[in-house]
């Protein structure tokens, strides 16, 4: 029966990719990390039931995403995807400098709390030592850094939207300044310890890079294979140096295929393991978190669910606290309430994609920060548990592009593309 669903979803990408025409449309995205995993579940060697219904609702999920995403897409005008932006902005210098002042400011004093708590609280490797920091709560970075070093990745983001979209006059200055975000961003990146502290922070850039530059198909799927392979690079180091001192495994290689297994397929075991065992709703709890850690805050009244499931032995020898998207939706009100939380998830994608058609650059953030949550469907609900992640998001977004303290819209009265224009005056010269 997994092939079945295999197929299922191979039929249901073919067709997305046929009506949309675009290998970056939310309908087709969502559907490669299902394939995937569902592949990589069979040639496991987890125990599992190909008669479980969680496999079949998982099927059934991907046609109540689309429906939703359809629904959303209804009579958008899909050419133009590949119609290059008519706005252009300017930025301002004296802003920008500071702003990189202070990200230096921020970046140079993260890197001196972890060499202070390295110095004297080393095991193993440098990683292992701010890991078990992380893990026992014995190295404490303070909140505000944390913020700010989430904040310095995105606003990367958006300053590479912007170069695409600068006056020519200040390109050659804003790629500097662009040059030195991203160094900024990769410095702070490599603090995060996390393989989906990785994801979140570069698949942003990645799709804000496509979609910037009109890439098709062939193209896109071109880049994609390269961002997959160096993602992948760093996810074997990741886990080379989070579990190589474990005595389990006989070598590197057995360590990488036990962990690109549980990353990719565990999931899907624990979710059949969680619909066939669990009765108690949390009702509401999942949902509802951000807003009662709110008043837990101001009130310090109400329990706050813990955002880290409980873990799962999925084989007897290994386990995993993640369930897919659909367990921390189930988990509060049942299987029908996650499929519609599904279906409006797909309302929200198409929507995100329906603006990212007009090429205005806050919409492209917009949709580029959300591709994440949809390729981790896979592995675990990143919508509703990061929403004080994306409100602080789109917060940054909507300040970069829309308050002009940082850069400002030109006026377009009669301007057009550079490609268009260099088409206009060839016709204008002809003609005379």
């Amino acid at each position: 029966m997994i092939y079945l669903y295999i197929f299922i979803m191979f039929v249901i990408a073919f067709i997305s990719l046929y009506v949309f025409k675009d290998v970056l449309s939310p309908a087709f995205i969502f559907c490669l990390p299902w394939i995937l995993s569902l592949m990589g579940l069979t040639m496991s060697n987890y125990p599992y039931s190909t008669e479980s219904f969680a496999y079949a609702y998982i099927v059934l999920g991907a046609i109540v995403f689309i429906t939703g995403f359809v629904l959303a897409m209804a009579n958008a005008k899909l050419k133009k995807r590949y119609i290059e932006s008519k706005e252009f902005y300017y930025f301002k210098p004296c802003i920008i400098k500071l702003l990189i002042i202070f990200e230096i400011i921020i970046t140079v004093y993260l890197y001196y709390v972890n060499y202070l708590y390295v110095r004297s609280h080393f095991i193993v490797s440098i990683y292992q030592s701010l890991r078990h920091g992380l893990t026992t709560e014995t190295l404490v970075i303070p909140g505000y850094l944390m913020y700010a070093r989430s904040i310095i990745t995105i606003i990367s983001v958006c300053v590479v939207i912007i170069y695409f979209n600068i006056h020519e006059t200040q390109k050659k200055f804003f790629q500097k300044v662009m040059i030195v975000q991203l160094i900024l961003a990769a410095l702070n990146l490599m603090t995060v310890m996390t393989r989906n502290g990785i994801l979140i922070a570069t698949l942003p850039l990645f799709i804000t890079f496509l979609v910037c530059k009109n890439f098709d198909n062939r193209k896109i799927i071109k880049y994609a294979i390269r961002f997959l392979i160096v993602f992948l690079v760093f996810f074997s180091v990741i886990a080379i140096m989070k579990n190589a001192y474990l005595n389990q495994y006989g070598s590197n290689s057995e360590l990488l295929v036990n962990q690109f297994s549980l990353y990719m397929s565990g999931s899907l075991v624990a979710l059949e393991k969680f619909i066939e065992s669990s009765n108690d709703y949390l009702y509401g709890q999942n949902t509802f978190r951000f807003f009662y850690g709110i008043i837990n805050r101001l009130f310090g009244t109400g329990h706050v669910q813990q955002l880290v499931q409980d873990p799962i032995s999925i084989d007897g020898e290994n386990g995993t606290n993640v369930y897919t998207f659909y367990q921390y939706y189930i988990k509060d009100f049942g299987m029908i309430y996650a499929l519609i939380v599904q279906f409006f998830v797909g309302i929200l994608h198409g929507v995100l994609y329906r603006m990212m058609l007009s090429k205005k650059p806050i919409n492209i953030f917009y949709f580029s920060i959300m591709v994440y949550p949809l390729v981790m469907q896979f592995f675990e609900d990143q919508y509703i548990s990061l929403l004080s992640t994306w409100i602080q998001y789109f917060l940054v977004g909507w300040v970069f592009f829309r308050t002009n303290l940082f850069v400002f819209r030109g006026k377009n009265t009669g301007q057009i593309s550079r490609k268009n224009n260099s088409i206009y005056k060839a016709r204008s010269i002809s003609s005379k």
